[in-house]
């Protein structure tokens, strides 16, 4: 048990879609905004790793215009 107690009045925010389990990601994509193209360089997308998969991805996401950070285990650049 940890040593410290933390209070708080204040209620996490999950984002979890509401409604039954099985209409979650439905209801999620009803309702999500879309990007507006003009605000791609707002945006930050992390890849982690950067195999063939993450170094694609990372790639063309750059092309597209967006900031791409990416994350590999290994040391070098």
């Amino acid at each position: 048990m940890s040593q410290y107690a933390v209070y708080s009045d204040e209620k996490i925010d999950s984002k979890i879609p509401e409604g039954p389990v099985a209409e979650k990601w439905t209801n999620f994509k009803a309702h999500q905004k879309l990007v507006n193209p003009a605000n791609k360089r707002h945006l930050d997308i992390i890849v982690v790793g950067t195999g063939l998969a993450g170094a694609s991805a990372a790639s063309t996401l750059g092309e597209m215009g967006f900031n791409v950070l990416n994350f590999c285990i290994q040391d070098s650049p």
